[in-house]
């Protein structure tokens, strides 16, 4: 008989002071570790000095995964990379992502078809690749760059009085591309804590501890996660590298003990809540569902990503590969 799998929860594609974040790695786990959260993956742009220089593995009671953001000579197509110990040197995205999978590393797309803001320093940067082979999975959801996309001046002020208005679910295109590539299907904050305005006199828009109780990223470990850095990451990379993992938003409930598995021709899905569950897929199909373990079987085997909603909105978001 197989033992159950370890759930521990964290959020991926955070930055710090390393590129364009406004704090440091150390105040990052901080800030995690407040929220009540087990990990976070660091992912600054083409750098991983936030770790390089001692601040990964454990720290204040979360796990820091070193990462990166990479991209191509065009600013586009960014991937998000973990496992590594440094970086690729070639700004072609075909090679960068033979060179991670190479060495045993994750390369997966980042926003890959977000659209920019009419505002200053707010451009897109979407995934012209394609379904590359090699690829780990891919970002299907991403808070600010969901908040963003066409976003203008005379609407900014009520997208930051209520940014969860603007932030609806699972990219659907992202969700073809990951039907294509498959992989692990994730959904990150892609956090910040961008700062407006001139030393003290500025003003913090969406903090770190605001976003970490939004997305976030739930991974069914086999063992109990280690207390060692190289193993802990390895465990780490190990489910991310399967699938074993899911997004939830947090405002919407505790998504814990939530499951959805493949036997067969069957998906089998337990909810710690109802809600109404979506399968995109070769044959979608939608359910509304109570709490407990429910079987569904689609007219067509293949990919399906699953998606519970409650009250009209995305709470969870699983890839099944």
């Amino acid at each position: 008989m197989t033992s159950p799998l370890r759930e521990i929860i964290g959020v991926l594609h955070v930055h710090t002071t390393a590129s364009d974040g406004s704090a440091t790695a150390r105040t990052v786990a901080r800030e995690a570790a407040r929220a009540g959260l087990c990990f976070v993956g660091i992912n600054d742009h083409s750098s991983l000095d936030a770790t390089r220089h001692g601040c990964r593995g454990w720290t204040d009671g979360v796990f820091v995964l070193p990462g990166a953001e990479i991209n191509d000579g065009r600013r586009m197509n960014h991937l998000l990379v973990y496992g590594l110990e440094e970086l690729p040197d070639s700004n072609d995205t075909r090679e960068q992502v033979a060179w991670v999978r190479e060495r045993g590393g994750l390369a997966i797309p980042a926003h890959p078809f977000e659209r920019g803001a009419f505002l200053p320093m707010m451009g897109s940067y979407p995934w012209t690749a394609g379904p590359l082979e090699g690829l780990s999975g891919v970002e299907v959801w991403n808070y600010m760059s969901q908040w963003k996309s066409g976003a203008k001046l005379s609407d900014v002020f009520r997208r930051l009085r209520h940014p969860d208005r603007f932030v609806s679910g699972p990219d659907g295109s992202a969700v073809e591309l990951w039907l294509k590539v498959g992989g692990c299907a994730i959904g990150t904050p892609d956090a910040h804590g961008f700062r407006y305005g001139p030393g003290r006199w500025g003003m913090e828009v969406f903090p770190y501890r605001m976003l970490f109780d939004r997305l976030r990223t739930h991974l069914l470990l086999e063992e109990e996660i280690s207390d060692r850095y190289e193993v802990a990451s390895g465990q780490i990379i190990q489910a991310l590298g399967r699938g074993r993992v899911f997004t939830s938003n947090h405002l919407l409930g505790d998504a814990r003990g939530f499951r959805a598995v493949r036997r067969g021709e069957d998906i089998i899905i337990s909810l710690p809540e109802s809600g109404s569950v979506e399968l995109a897929g070769p044959a979608p199909m939608n359910a509304e569902l109570g709490a407990g373990r429910h079987t569904l079987r689609p007219k067509r085997f293949g990919r399906y990503l699953v998606t519970v909603r409650k009250e009209g909105r995305a709470w969870i978001c699983c890839g099944l590969p």
